[in-house]
């Protein structure tokens, strides 16, 4: 069995319908499993950046970012070291809290780094930005409460 693990890959685009689909198509056809694809404008108007995090074996990783270099938008496909990486999540959520709990919360919100966006009578909405890890352990603190929506953005990162 060959070892599956994860990969940051950034692709350098120029902007154009149906750039995302045919990048995650690539990856779908090689059995690759993507958890985090982030695309966003740059500097430079009609050009994008995507990130990707994927996991999958090593070998196959070539293969796709081969066949991403050769896609028409694309100008640049490679696979980033996460050592040398710049790396953060936001991360947006509701939390269930009554008049009692809501100090607690707000309290851990704040130990967190979280920022708090609304406060209403049945919940509160924080938002809180950082690596996975952080993230991961403020929605575990999170889950107590009971977590009545959350959205990711998935992993944005820069080489250093």
């Amino acid at each position: 069995m060959k070892s599956q693990s994860k990969h940051l890959v950034s692709v350098y685009v120029q902007d154009g319908p149906g750039v995302s689909i045919r990048i995650a198509l690539v990856f779908a056809r090689r059995g690759y499993n993507i958890e985090s694809f982030v695309g966003s404008e740059t500097n430079k108007p009609g050009f994008s950046l995507v990130n990707i995090v994927a996991s999958g074996d090593q070998e196959v990783l070539h293969q796709i970012i081969n066949q991403l270099n050769r896609l028409v938008n694309v100008l640049e496909a490679r696979e980033i070291d996460p050592k040398q990486t710049l790396q953060r999540e936001l991360v947006l959520f509701k939390v269930n809290v009554d008049a009692e709990q809501r100090p607690e919360a707000v309290m851990i919100a704040q130990a967190a780094g979280c920022e708090i966006i609304e406060v209403l009578p049945e919940y509160i909405s924080l938002q809180c930005v950082g690596t996975s890890e952080k993230i991961d352990g403020v929605v575990r603190i999170f889950s107590d409460f009971g977590i009545r929506e959350l959205m990711r953005t998935g992993k944005v990162f820069l080489s250093r």
